[in-house]
């Protein structure tokens, strides 16, 4: 039953949600969906524009599919991010031992449109894949469970190469002190070799040829390109082409866009989730760093903040659990709040994020409504181990 409630949630996100498509007018500009497309159209290891041609795993599942590639990566996309919610309960269940901070958990995940809606938006990508195998992942580790750890990190890589950082997770999650465990490191590093050498079989094999004039000439700007014009990608050509488009943009707007523009809610709960476990920063290091520092190197901040979504689920549910407290409010209400955000990505199909003050406004009318109403049998919620 749960699945098909997750299968639910999605479905409602994808009927309302205007997806990326040819009638759209940058449909012929510089975009990923192109290249996601040719891999899975063609024969593997014959694309060579990094860092798409080493993102093999689901354009390879699209091409076993008995339909064309558009609709086999909107399929999967359903598909992968129904199974991601549903895991996502179990990952929760692990740590909380409670149903229906699980269910929150899950409700979280699904009211974050730039993890979600804006996903099923853009149709071709391995991002929905990478999304599942975090939260399998983080269920392994939780669940002490190495092989399915392994597993899902080394078929996460061929996904997208930046599941590689939840790697570092085994360790930083389960060590107890700041001194080194040198017994559990070592056994982080054992299990994640398979997936490092898989990330380096698939660059041995599928060279880049993106400084290669012939070969960006031969596939032409459509596939070639990284960004307008440009067809090299580097950390230095990236920060230089977000720098410019930064510069073009408000203080106030660069602030949304890298906090309560792209998150929504989520932000204001994340911030309070660090301050009442400040910990969490160093535990998530791993990935939060490298992922903070890509926002410097592309222009798709939106996308990469709902990258986030564990660490930002995981803040949120400390935080609803210190306000449930706080407030003596019943953790249903805080479900229903997140309910209803979910909610509210379905009220336009053009809309994937919501406005942040509307976000806020939802909330708090919930949660204020709940006050004013006495919905105060407020249940005990157990913190989440990390």
């Amino acid at each position: 039953m749960l699945l098909l409630f997750c299968i639910a949630l999605t479905l409602a996100l994808r009927w309302r949600c205007a997806v990326f498509s040819p009638e759209n007018a940058g449909w012929n500009e510089t975009v990923d969906i192109h290249k996601y497309l040719h891999l899975a159209q063609n024969p593997l290891g014959s694309f060579h524009i990094q860092p798409t041609c080493w993102r093999i795993g689901v354009p390879f599942l699209v091409s076993l599919l008995p339909m064309d590639a558009y609709a086999g990566f909107d399929l999967l996309n359903v598909c992968f991010l129904a199974l991601t919610g549903w895991m996502i309960y179990y990952w929760i269940r692990k740590m909380e031992q409670s149903p229906v901070m699980g269910l929150l958990g899950l409700l979280t995940f699904y009211a974050l449109g730039s993890a979600t809606k804006l996903i099923l938006w853009g149709v071709a990508s391995g991002d929905s894949g990478s999304y599942l195998a975090q939260v399998v992942i983080l269920y392994a580790i939780a669940a002490r469970r190495d092989v399915l750890f392994a597993v899902a990190l080394l078929v996460g890589v061929s996904f997208k190469e930046t599941v590689a950082l939840a790697g570092p997770l085994y360790y930083t999650m389960r060590v107890q002190t700041l001194r080194p465990d040198w017994s559990l490191l070592w056994r982080s590093v054992v299990l994640g070799l398979p997936a490092i050498l898989v990330m380096l079989g698939i660059r041995l094999w599928i060279p880049s040829y993106n400084g290669d004039p012939a070969y960006v000439a031969q596939v032409g700007p459509h596939l070639s390109d990284v960004h307008t014009g440009v067809s090299e990608y580097t950390f230095a050509i990236g920060w230089t082409i977000v720098k410019e488009a930064l510069g073009k943009t408000s203080a106030i707007n660069i602030l949304r866009m890298f906090t309560f523009g792209s998150i929504g809610i989520h932000f204001f709960l994340t911030v309070l989730g660090v301050r009442l476990k400040p910990d969490l920063l160093l535990r998530w290091s791993p990935v939060l760093v490298p992922t903070g520092l890509s926002l410097f190197a592309a222009l798709n901040a939106d996308r990469r903040m709902g990258s986030f979504f564990p660490f930002l689920i995981v803040c949120s549910l400390l935080a609803m659990r210190y306000l449930s407290e706080r407030i003596r409010l019943s953790q249903e209400v805080f479900v229903l709040a997140m309910a209803v955000q979910w909610a509210a990505l379905l009220l336009k199909r053009d809309v994937v994020i919501l406005p942040a003050d509307l976000a806020l406004g939802l909330f708090l009318t919930v949660i204020g409504t709940a006050l004013v109403t006495g919905r105060t049998a407020a249940s005990t919620l157990q913190e989440p181990r990390q």
